[in-house]
């Protein structure tokens, strides 16, 4: 594995009441953490990956992720 990827994807209530996504990164030294994005961003990074599904983000690349949720563009 040349870069960490997304190994899952789950939707969960935040603490507001809306959802989030909690995504499973695993790392180039087979370490697996979440990373926790709220409603808009996880729709965004839908929206700029193609994605209909949530299981269409696995297998993505974290560069993918970096961008949509620092820069708000992929």
């Amino acid at each position: 594995m040349s870069e960490p990827v997304v190994v899952g994807v789950d939707i969960t209530a935040g603490h507001d009441g809306t959802a989030e996504m909690v995504v499973s990164i695993r790392h180039e030294n087979g370490v697996v953490a979440p990373m926790v994005l709220d409603q808009q961003t996880s729709l965004e990074l839908m929206r700029t990956c193609g994605a209909a599904s949530t299981e269409a983000l696995i297998g993505r690349p974290w560069r993918e992720l970096f961008r949509t949720t620092i820069s708000g563009d992929a």
